[in-house]
Formats: structure tokens, sequence, C-alpha cells
């Protein structure tokens, strides 16, 4: 059977807090890509499906990053993906993300009911709450 890992992006995304916190002048792209370990194009995905704003107030990314710590959507969902992999088995491990989800995307909001998501099928995932 496969196992379902998740990649701490709450962590991550807490230093990242932290470190602009400490500078407010750094360059936040070159930052996330830093701290996230991933390419510009990994980035553009992630801007595109709708996560979080690079420039958006810390305060506020602070008070979503609280908030969806405190709902702990990342036990929430490797419990799901679980309950579905032994449903369903992809016969291989499958890793997911969760990020913020940018609070001005009105799209995500009302469309998609605050959640976006995508795969490129191999057997990554990746959440914006």
């Amino acid at each position: 059977m496969s196992s379902v890992g998740k990649i701490s992006r709450l962590t991550q995304m807490q230093r990242f807090l932290d470190q602009i916190n400490v500078d407010v002048t750094r360059d936040r792209e070159k930052l996330f890509m830093e701290t996230f370990q991933l390419q510009k194009e990994d980035l553009d995905t992630r801007l595109f499906f709708g996560m979080f704003d690079l420039h958006s107030d810390v305060d506020s990314l602070q008070q979503q990053l609280d908030r969806i710590s405190l709902c702990d959507y990342e036990s929430y969902i490797q419990t799901e993906l679980t309950r579905l992999q032994a449903k369903y088995p992809s016969g291989k491990p499958i890793q997911f993300e969760l990020f913020i989800l940018d609070q001005h995307d009105e799209f995500v909001k009302e469309k998609l009911g605050g959640i976006s998501a995508f795969t490129e099928w191999d057997g990554h995932m990746c959440f914006i709450v």
C-alpha cells in the first residue's frame, strides 16, 4: 500500500513571514523561492491557482496562517487522501502541500468555495485554502 505524505508548507510560511518582519525591504519573491525551495515556474503556478499575494500585508498573512493552522487542514487532507488511496489505490506515494489563499481572489472564494487545488499527476498535489 502506498503512503500519503505532507510537505509542511505552513512551517515554511511562518519562516517566510518571520524573515519579512526582520527585513521589510527584502525581495519577497526571491525570499519565497529560497524558503520554499521552489523555482520561479513553480511559484507562478501556485499564484495562478490562487496562492496568497507575496506583497500582502504581513499581519494579514499571519492571521490567515494562524487560522489555517488552528483548523488543522493538513491533518484533514492527509486523512482524506489516505482514505481515498485505500479505496482507489494509485500504486505510488502521494505528497501534498497546503498554501494560504489570496484573500482577494473572489473567483476562488465565490466559485470554488475558497479551495483551489492542482496536481501534475506525478503523485504531488497542491491545495490552496
